[in-house]
């Protein structure tokens, strides 16, 4: 039996990655693909993972020096004893250099996954360099969550030959959606309470919109804030538009257990994001339920959401409140355009950017490098 060793050593966050890789598990496993998942101890991640799958936990190394990485080494080879592994896949990047240092120990190939911009600003230099290290001198391939992300890797000096772009992907499944026929056009956003995410550009995009349109609308906002910082900014955005007179068509729903029912509910979803963003999980599961966005152009988000010619959703200029503000007014006025825009969106996601695809891609590239 040939066994890949897969590794993420993620504690502290079960975020897009740790939901992407679950539904990456869950397709190895189907194809029959013999694994070893190596977790961080004390971590969340084991809690979502397919039972046939087994585990082994090793000591996190998220601040990188040569000890921990030793200690982690030391580790791995210690559970593992004698067991024969063909390749070891580093799912986050924070794991590359585990996944070089038991590959060449080993003897068999490496490869990572890039979930983000080789250089995003929470990426601290010596952990950028090391990075760009590992992917050109110790691994076999790189894979890139977007075209973007593969971009912005050549822009950094990774080499290219070296790169692969495969894209996230979701379960498709499909579900019959009971939304009751409504006048008022429902807007949606979900997400973090932050300024990266556009949190409070959202508001302003609201209060334009109110001026310049002739339609009712309400907006249903998915989320929570978590930190003192998400807390303060909206507390911020409150006191500055909460004696509008649109802000009772504001409704904060919490925290969203479930995505996909509440985007359902929705006409559209407002993606706000200011910086760079791989390829928003949001923006599919959007389109999975058939519902279109207005969107931001930042990172991968122009790969999912497609303006012209076959419109699936709307894109503006990120930070462009007063751009989006129109564009939603003109969205109003045609809301059996928003409704072919959902169903585009549905084919694009199911046929773009489904579990099923990533994991075949990502067996294609294990063949490709003698793997299975």
């Amino acid at each position: 039996m040939k066994t890949v060793l897969l590794i993420h050593t993620e504690t502290q966050y079960f975020g897009g990655a740790e939901k992407m890789l679950v539904n990456f598990i869950d397709g190895l496993v189907a194809c029959n693909i013999d694994l070893i998942v190596v977790v961080g101890e004390g971590g969340r991640l084991t809690r979502g993972l397919n039972a046939a799958v087994r585990t082994v936990a090793i000591p996190n190394n998220s601040h990188f020096n040569p000890i921990s990485l030793w200690r982690q080494l030391k580790s791995l080879v210690r559970s593992l004893g004698q067991q024969p592994v063909v390749a070891v896949h580093a799912w986050a990047a924070r794991d590359w250099q585990l996944a070089v240092a038991f590959g060449a120990l080993r003897r068999v190939p490496a490869l990572g996954t890039l979930h983000d911009h080789p250089a995003a600003s929470y990426i601290r230099q010596r952990r950028r360099l090391l990075m760009r290290y590992c992917a050109n001198w110790g691994m076999d391939k790189i894979v890139c969550v977007s075209e973007a992300v593969r971009r912005a890797c050549v822009e950094e000096g990774y080499y290219e030959a070296k790169l692969a772009v495969i894209h996230n992907g979701i379960p498709i499944t499909p579900r019959k959606i009971r939304k009751k026929p409504s006048t008022c056009l429902q807007l949606g956003w979900l997400g973090s309470f932050s300024e990266v995410k556009g949190f409070e550009g959202l508001f302003e995009i609201l209060a334009q919109f109110d001026k310049l349109a002739n339609s009712e609308w309400e907006v249903a906002i998915g989320g929570e804030a978590q930190h003192q910082a998400e807390h303060e900014l909206k507390a911020r955005v409150a006191h500055r538009f909460d004696r509008s007179a649109w802000w009772p068509k504001v409704h904060f729903k919490g925290w969203i257990a479930h995505p996909a029912e509440f985007l359902e509910t929705l006409d559209l979803l407002l993606f706000t994001s200011k910086l760079f963003d791989s390829l928003p999980n949001v923006l599919l599961e959007c389109g999975a339920a058939r519902i279109p966005a207005l969107a931001a152009v930042t990172g991968g988000v122009s790969e999912i959401v497609l303006d012209q010619p076959e419109k699936t959703g709307w894109l503006f200029e990120a930070g462009n409140w007063r751009q989006a503000a129109e564009c939603l007014v003109k969205i109003s006025t045609d809301r059996d355009g928003l409704k072919r825009a959902g169903e585009r969106a549905a084919e694009r996601v199911s046929e773009h950017f489904s579990a099923n695809r990533m994991v075949n891609e990502y067996v294609g590239l294990y063949k490709q490098l003698q793997i299975l």
